[in-house]
């Protein structure tokens, strides 16, 4: 399950100056959130940990496979771990780029117009499908 949540001691919108523009600003980034959020899920391998042991002594030798098994589990999804955050990043990274952070009004309009398809783009180049 994954769940995407608006942390809004993170936002550019400070009490008492909110303006539409930061608004629509900071849904949009909720939005691409929650889409990525999405295509993690779509993208999740099948994740496996394997691991051998050979060892005089049989539970020694099972106990040894398991903990390879665990650890070779964790750099799987860990590495997926890592590649989502980098698509997050950039995927984000570009939307306030673009939009300077809501202050190039023509920027944010693109984004609000297009923002599913240049996120697909900036995706597809992770090898996100």
């Amino acid at each position: 399950m994954v769940t995407v949540t608006f942390n809004k001691d993170k936002s550019y919108v400070v009490k008492g100056k909110e303006t539409d523009a930061l608004g629509k600003r900071e849904k949009l980034h909720l939005k691409i959130a929650e889409y990525l959020a999405g295509k993690a899920k779509a993208n999740l391998p099948a994740l496996v940990g394997k691991g051998t042991a050979t060892n005089a002594d049989k539970a020694t030798g099972i106990q040894q496979a398991k903990d390879k098994a665990a650890a070779d589990l964790k750099t799987q999804m860990d590495a997926y771990g890592n590649k989502w955050g980098e698509i997050a990043k950039a995927y984000q990274e570009a939307y306030n780029k673009d939009t300077d952070h809501s202050h190039n009004a023509q920027g944010q309009a693109d984004w609000e117009s297009n923002w599913q398809k240049k996120g697909d783009a900036i995706i597809q180049t992770y090898g996100w499908k």
